[in-house]
């Protein structure tokens, strides 16, 4: 399985590694690391609450995402990610498969889940100056 998740099937063959340097947010998104964790664990939450995913699925995914947060920020991203986002999510797919960790993100667009960690980032930044 590619670990490329936004491009599966597209953009097939060489990339000069200028567009990954280019493209990539990696060391921006290093400070959303934590409430990229919260934000996934939420969503996960409101999913099997709703009866969108069974509860086995959505307890594997938090079991997941619960070890996830525990490893580096470098250890999470080594690999071709192109942010933090992207490296999460394949991480949870790495370990779950498709089928499973493929859930995750249901019902929920990429542009909402990058606004929600950047508030919840900002906020808790914001609580700690305070």
């Amino acid at each position: 399985m590619s670990q490329d998740i936004l491009r599966r099937g597209r953009l097939k063959g060489f990339k000069p590694p200028e567009v990954d340097a280019y493209t990539s947010s990696l060391e921006a998104d290093r400070w959303l690391f934590k409430s990229d964790i919260m934000v996934d664990k939420a969503h996960v939450i409101m999913l099997t609450e709703q009866g969108v995913i069974k509860v086995e699925e959505g307890l594997a995914i938090l079991e997941t995402l619960e070890e996830l947060e525990h490893l580096s920020y470098e250890e999470l991203v080594k690999g071709p990610f192109e942010d933090v986002h992207v490296a999460i999510e394949s991480r949870v797919i790495e370990r779950l498969g498709e089928d499973i960790g493929g859930k995750m993100h249901t019902a929920r667009s990429r542009n909402d889940e990058v606004a929600t960690c950047l508030r919840l980032t900002v906020r808790r930044q914001v609580i700690e100056i305070l």
